[in-house]
């Protein structure tokens, strides 16, 4: 069993896709393919299942248990490459929709303060990868939707954004909109937290299934230029469509949106270092200079 395979299996269980496993090791498809089948004939058992139908993969029972493994393993192996190093080095994660907003403003700011520390920057689908990363001492620090129960980790709750319907600025769509008016089958979905997903599933359960269930910014940026396509985004990500220019509406409800809450994790034990402290502090200076005017944001102390 060598590094290169344990390195192939992550890279497939991050990405869920041979394809773009592949191609984020830099490596051709049947490359990779020979990878995986080397280190689960050395482990008698298959690590993941390809869903039929489609290119997804998902792990096996055998391969979530191999997974927290490697992953204790690719730490173990950090730990012995920095030994004697001096430069300081911050591992930071979060969900897509935090990583595409407010995350890079920050990192901007915390490297004037830190210029000499080494940050690296991961994105996540979900928050339970979050966990699994910060569980494992894969990471310093993580951003996510939710507030994530019974996970090892230390959960700072930081603000609760408000949720706006969005539709693009040439739709039909009135400007006070109305739960009849909106039907699923236009709508574009990410579930943006466990808590958004139950209202969402009360508030539309008896419709069918969205049309487009997406899990980056990037495709709901490229769907909702559509005039018939609305969608439900948190205030954070309005904002950023507006400063890059994409041609979208945010229309008023008659009814009520819960808020997202976004939460700060860390490890569960150990101090916590200055630069994880400054990345903090600036996340939240960037929030309030950005989104404290009004209510958008509630912040929690």
């Amino acid at each position: 069993m060598t590094n290169f395979e344990i390195e192939a299996f992550l890279a497939i269980a991050k990405e869920k896709n041979i394809t773009a496993a592949a191609a984020k090791l830099y490596i051709n498809q049947s490359s990779l393919s020979l990878r995986l089948k080397t280190l689960e004939r050395e482990l008698g058992c298959s690590l993941f299942i390809r869903n039929r139908g489609g290119h997804e993969v998902v792990l096996t029972p055998q391969g979530e248990k191999f997974l927290a493994l490697a992953l204790q393993h690719q730490s173990i192996i950090a730990q012995m490459l920095a030994v004697g190093r001096e430069k300081k080095k911050l591992r930071v994660a979060a969900v897509n929709s935090i990583n595409s907003t407010i995350l890079p403003h920050v990192c901007e700011l915390f490297l004037q303060d830190e210029p000499e520390c080494e940050l690296e920057v991961q994105d996540f689908d979900r928050t339970v990868e979050v966990c699994n990363y910060l569980e494992h001492n894969q990471l310093d620090i993580g951003f996510v939707g939710g507030n994530p129960a019974g996970r090892k980790v230390k959960v700072k709750p930081l603000f609760k954004e408000k949720i706006v319907l969005l539709t693009a600025k040439n739709s039909t769509f009135p400007t006070s909109v109305s739960r009849e008016c909106l039907d699923t089958k236009k709508e574009v979905y990410i579930p943006w937290s466990v808590d958004f997903m139950k209202w969402h599933n009360e508030m539309f359960g008896d419709q069918d299934a969205p049309a487009l269930l997406v899990s980056s910014l990037a495709q709901l940026r490229h769907f909702i230029k559509r005039p018939d396509m609305w969608t439900l985004v948190p205030v954070s990500t309005y904002y950023e469509f507006l400063s890059s220019h994409v041609e979208v509406e945010a229309r008023d409800t008659l009814f009520e949106i819960p808020r997202r809450q976004v939460s700060m994790l860390l490890p569960a034990q150990g101090s916590y270092s200055q630069e994880i402290r400054r990345f903090y502090k600036r996340f939240i200076e960037y929030c309030e200079k950005n989104y404290g005017e009004n209510d958008d944001i509630i912040f929690l102390k």
